[in-house]
């Protein structure tokens, strides 16, 4: 997920999901506990690296 979230284009939830192969609810757990890390943040609807 990380070297998905590392390429230079943005990602909705919809393609995260695509682009990962993993169950919504992996990503949601995966993105939560990022995002409380400080390495994720959600931009406009999408989700960047900090």
């Amino acid at each position: 997920m990380l070297l998905v979230l590392d390429s230079p284009r943005e990602l909705s939830m919809e393609q995260l999901l695509s682009e990962v192969a993993m169950p919504l609810r992996e990503i949601g757990e995966a993105k939560d506990a990022l995002r409380r890390k400080g390495w994720v943040a959600p931009v406009g609807g999408y989700y960047r690296l900090t």
